[in-house]
């Protein structure tokens, strides 16, 4: 278990993290989420030893780990750039923490096969130069690197950030599967929400230097506790002055209209029938659409705001610009604060 407790990180006038505690449990997928210079990869690096604490403790199994020099913490850490030696081969590259623990040759090989093996590296890949690689086999070198040394704790800085959408896609998935297969507690830095809610068991959303909420990905999601954590996740429609007047017309449920109110754009029905009773109605003109194969993504003109809606392609063309369309919203899922 992995503990923050009032933790404080300067760097001279400069708060880089302000009185932050949050637990980490022991074989969790643990990510750190927020924009750049939100303080999450400040975070990860103080974990394993790179950044000074300030004030405050961090604690691993109730020891507190603040001046423990960074090889004696059992941290494995995976970089954004892989950080390899680029004059090594793949080989040379991952056997290289075992060296320095002056493990017997034999063993070495053993162990690298063996952990080559769970990251699916192929072995005729072991004697390669790493720049003959792809982007995705020097990431899976570089988790190999880290996980070779058996590290209670990985920590992974936006190891997927380099490489192309569909392969970040698919590494994500293995990345998952292995961690899980292994059991070891990972924590993960991203500023990708699709990352974060696809691979975590738990989030921490972060601003400005702040910890916002800590959740699953449903209760980050779908229970947003601040309008931060809400605008951030996900696509989101922030209706204001006669959007919520409108709703407030048809509707028990009052908001304020000179506060922003947040709506996930899945939440948005169209149709000719009203789909309940809790459901109001508003009526929207098509400005524009993203088709994007499973998901066509509409633009609505209400009253002069524009609202976002998602619709299933299930064979029939999608709706075309200049439609009329009813909008049908439950206040319920209205989020205000």
């Amino acid at each position: 278990m992995i503990q923050f407790e009032d933790v404080v990180i300067k760097y001279g006038d400069f708060t880089a993290m302000h009185d932050f505690t949050m637990v980490i449990n022991e074989g969790e997928f643990f990510t750190l989420l927020g924009p750049s210079g939100c303080g999450k990869t400040t975070i990860l690096r103080s974990l394993a030893g790179f950044v000074d604490v300030s004030s405050g403790a961090i604690k691993v199994n109730g020891q507190i780990i603040n001046d423990v020099p960074t090889e004696k913490r059992n941290i494995g850490i995976v970089f954004q750039s892989y950080a390899l030696f680029p004059t090594m081969n793949v080989y040379d590259n991952i056997a290289f923490g075992l060296k320095v623990k002056k493990l017997g040759k034999n063993e070495i090989r053993d162990l690298v096969l063996e952990i080559t093996r769970k990251v699916e590296l192929g072995e005729e890949q072991l004697y390669k130069n790493v720049s003959e690689l792809s982007g995705g086999q020097q990431q899976r070198v570089a988790i190999a690197r880290a996980m070779i040394l058996k590290p209670g704790i990985l920590c992974l800085d936006e190891p997927l950030s380099n490489l192309d959408a569909k392969l970040r896609g698919q590494l994500r998935h293995e990345l998952k599967i292995l961690q899980r297969d292994l059991g070891i507690t990972t924590i993960y830095v991203t500023h990708d929400q699709e990352e974060a809610l696809t691979l975590s068991d738990r989030i921490a959303v972060f601003n400005k230097g702040h910890l916002e909420q800590v959740g699953t990905p449903f209760e980050i999601y779908n229970e947003s506790n601040s309008s931060f954590v809400c605008d951030f996740i996900g696509d989101i429609n922030t209706c204001t002055g006669r959007t919520i007047d409108s709703i407030n017309g048809q509707s028990e449920k009052k908001f304020d209209r000179d506060k922003p109110a947040y709506l996930r754009i899945e939440r948005i029905l169209t149709g000719t029938a009203n789909p309940g009773p809790k459901y109001v109605k508003l009526r929207g003109s098509v400005i524009d659409r993203e088709y994007n194969g499973i998901f066509t993504k509409y633009f609505y003109d209400v009253d002069g705001e524009i609202l976002k809606g998602l619709e299933r392609n299930i064979g029939a063309e999608p709706g075309a610009v200049g439609d009329a369309v009813d909008l049908f919203i439950n206040p319920e899922d209205i989020k205000q604060f």
